[in-house]
């Protein structure tokens, strides 16, 4: 499964590490048992530790140390008391989560934007020069099928359908490494009994509360949990600028996964097949290989970003943005322009690079940006907006950036032929002041300011103005 945040794009896969490690064994002429026994003993080990009494993490934290560059953890307890009820209960306590804090009419709103995104991809895919037109209208018809789920499952909302998915789930008070325990064996004998049956197509592999979203390609679905449909990325009081920006590229990124480098490779069907002519497909490879050069040449503390590695992550970027801008160009002909939000001096067309660009603030250590270098199918988050809203002409339009400028080079990596096409790039660059009246295009990119939290809450206070002005407004007296 591909997801929108850092982390694996897919499940992860023990059987190919054992096999690999199995490989390099054999390669180094290496007696593999006392090797596949300490293999094999650490993954027991670092799945347990967290659960077992301090002296265990004690050892995990100096581990985590070296590792990530983190001191001691600070988050509260509750917090890991709900991420661990989350992991064993989720959808109990998503019933909870939806019940207290998801409006009904986000489910709605959220599947209208679906749409919205969708239609506007596939009008976009006329402009592909590159493809054949027996490969796209098959790419328009996988469009058409993929499968959303949005917000949460229904059976969450019905106590007896809840009752009956944990109901060999056996949970006694006060012994804590016991229920863990007897969770890994309910969850392993769900797993099993699923075995040689038919998918299920409305299974969901994220609990309502998480905040994120992923495409399946095996079954050519998209999901959009209600923890996702909420501050940053959405509020249903927010400008359509902002939402689209967020959410909207959200739902762009999942949608681009099913015909990315390896999401081409699924049929609508799910099933994995040679769907595209090889025309297209020798096209795609070569049309990719300016992305790959391009990602390639950032680097995270003087090391280089592997281009290729974070490819189908960077086309789900890009190709997302793109189809989300659009589809909000759409709304805005169909219901006109909306109010400009005060004081920012910004059109609504920039606050939507900035709804964009607002969801990747974020601090790594320098240890945890290596491991993410290594590890991660996903660009670091400077560069999932810098490098997207570089090859963007909507973007540089909209800040007036100059030609040759770091935000608006004048090679730019796209997909396509034409500045409209499905996969053509947008992005924004975190780190640049916003100001009404200030240049937003700088030669100097090394440095990041702190100046994008002030001004993420100068935008927060805006929205909320907004608001109550559009939800509020003057009565005839002028009175509210």
């Amino acid at each position: 499964m591909a997801n929108w945040t850092t982390g694996s794009s897919r499940p992860k896969n023990h059987l190919a590490d054992y096999t690999l490690l199995l490989h390099l064994l054999g390669h180094w002429n290496l007696d593999p048992k006392p090797l596949l026994n300490n293999y094999m003993m650490m993954k027991v080990v670092r799945k347990m530790v967290s659960i077992l009494d301090q002296r265990f993490q004690d050892a995990e934290q100096r581990f985590f140390e070296v590792m990530y560059g983190t001191k001691k953890s600070c988050t509260p307890r509750w917090k890991l008391c709900v991420s661990d009820t989350d992991s064993a209960l989720g959808f109990a306590l998503g019933a909870l989560f939806v019940k207290a804090s998801f409006a009904e009419d986000s489910k709605a709103i959220a599947e209208d934007m679906v749409a919205e995104i969708k239609r506007a991809f596939e009008d976009s895919l006329q402009y592909v020069g590159w493809m054949d037109p027996e490969t796209k209208e098959a790419a328009k018809e996988k469009a058409d099928a993929i499968y959303n789920m949005i917000g949460y499952p229904k059976f969450i909302m019905e106590p007896k359908e809840l009752d009956k998915v944990f109901n060999d789930f056996e949970v006694v008070s006060d012994h804590y490494f016991q229920n863990v325990m007897q969770y890994y064996n309910f969850s392993g004998r769900v797993t099993a009994d699923q075995l040689r049956k038919a998918p299920n197509r409305d299974q969901w592999s994220m609990t309502p509360p998480t905040v994120n979203a992923y495409y399946n390609p095996t079954k050519n679905e998209m999901v959009l949990p209600a923890g996702i449909l909420q501050a940053p990325f959405y509020n249903r009081a927010w400008p359509k600028a902002l939402n689209f920006g967020g959410i909207g590229v959200v739902m762009g990124h999942e949608l681009t996964h099913a015909f990315d480098d390896q999401g081409r490779e699924y049929d609508k069907d799910g099933n994995l097949r040679s769907w595209w002519r090889n025309s297209s497909v020798e096209a795609f490879k070569k049309q990719t290989e300016c992305m790959v050069e391009q990602y390639s040449n950032y680097s995270v503390n003087q090391e280089p970003l592997n281009g290729k590695h974070t490819l189908g992550e960077n086309i789900a970027d890009n190709g997302g943005l793109k189809a989300a801008y659009k589809a909000y160009e759409n709304w805005v002909q169909k219901n006109g322009e909306e109010a400009v939000l005060p004081a920012l001096g910004m059109t609504n067309h920039q606050l939507f690079f900035v709804g964009f660009a607002q969801v990747w603030c974020s601090v790594r250590t320098p240890e945890s940006s290596h491991e993410g270098v290594i590890t991660d199918p996903h660009s670091p988050s400077r560069f999932r907006v810098i490098g997207t809203v570089s090859n963007s002409h909507e973007f540089s339009k909209h800040f007036n950036c100059k030609v040759d400028s770091p935000m608006n080079p004048r090679k730019k990596c796209e997909l396509c032929e034409g500045g409209d096409a499905w996969c053509d790039v947008i992005t924004y660059d975190v780190g640049l002041p916003i100001g009404a009246g200030v240049r937003r295009c700088f030669p100097n990119l090394s440095v990041l300011p702190d100046c994008w939290r002030r001004q993420q809450r100068h935008v927060e206070r805006s929205v909320l103005s907004w608001s109550k002005m559009t939800l509020n407004p003057p009565a005839a007296d002028g009175k509210h």
